[in-house]
């Protein structure tokens, strides 16, 4: 054997220790460009090599020692560590956002994200509770950066369904004076939760507060544009019911022939959809849906 075939094989992890301690010297620096720069190159790497030893790359897989695996995980968590004292640290500086600021946070929160979603070991269950916990504390701005964020960490968390729909919906009615977080929590609740009856009976009576419903008009008297958003988050995300409810009670605040049709076929591809997930035909919904359509584009 080579004698120098040794140091040839470690020599890209000596690179990547380098590149570790130059990115330690930027957040000393308080360089967030060159730290941020630094720790999507390192997300990279690792992405690449720990993705390769995958089963299902076994016909490509990269032939890394066990040991350079085992520092190259414990590098991500170092990295994810990192930015979580920065992210923190960040948000506490600035009650309110400045853009330069904000553009940071979000930058540093999405490599944070990558970075989790990538280590099998790393516990998001936590981390998420730990960022929602700052989002119900925070201002509109903050809580508008936190929002993807928390989403994204979602998909590989575990026990989300046995404490934080109850927690959203809480949350929520201690929020009605706030739109912005009000509506947020509402798309974070749609987005990392399935619908279900039990939840649509919970939620539906805090929307109608959060609108200040008049039951004998069954119309919306506030928030209106608000709701709209949630409806349309809703359908996005298969909450058929939801947005099918929002838009037929919405059609009846509007003016305009236009807008009024708009949302009326909002609500009749809802009802289709939701129709069909219930395992009955939802053609007829379909059809109204098109013709609600038409006469709304005719309109303008």
């Amino acid at each position: 054997m080579d004698p120098t075939s040794s140091s040839r094989e470690y020599e890209p992890l000596s690179y990547i220790r380098e590149l570790e301690a130059m990115m330690q010297n930027a957040i000393q620096q308080q360089q967030y460009t060159i730290t941020i720069a630094i720790a999507k190159l390192l997300y990279s790497i690792l992405r690449i090599i720990l993705g390769q030893q995958n089963p299902a790359h076994s016909s490509t897989a990269m032939d890394v020692d066990s040991n350079v695996l085992s520092e190259l995980k414990a590098l991500g968590q170092r990295v994810t560590e990192i930015i979580t004292k920065m992210d923190i640290e960040l948000i506490k500086q600035d009650k309110t956002l400045r853009a330069i600021s904000k553009l940071r946070l979000q930058e540093l929160l999405k490599i944070k994200s990558d970075f989790c979603l990538l280590l099998d070991d790393w516990d998001c269950d936590t981390t998420f509770k730990e960022a929602y916990t700052l989002l119900t504390k925070a201002d509109d701005d903050i809580v508008a950066v936190l929002l993807p964020y928390l989403s994204s960490l979602s998909q590989k968390c575990k026990l989300l369904p046995t404490w934080f729909p109850n927690e959203a919906l809480n949350e929520m009615k201690k929020r009605m004076n706030r739109p912005l977080i009000f509506v947020n929590l509402n798309r974070l609740l749609v987005r990392t939760t399935k619908s279900s009856d039990e939840l649509m009976n919970q939620l539906l009576p805090i929307l109608h507060r959060f609108g200040s419903f008049n039951r004998k008009r069954e119309r919306y008297q506030s928030n209106a544009w608000n709701l709209y958003l949630i409806g349309l988050e809703a359908g996005h995300c298969g909450w058929y019911q939801l947005l099918y409810l929002i838009m037929k009670d919405l059609c009846r605040n509007v003016e305009k022939e236009a807008n009024f049709y708009w949302l009326r076929s909002l609500g009749s591809l809802a009802l289709a959809e939701w129709t069909l997930s219930q395992n009955q035909p939802g053609t007829d919904h379909y059809i109204q849906c098109l013709k609600e359509l038409k006469v709304s584009l005719i309109d303008k």
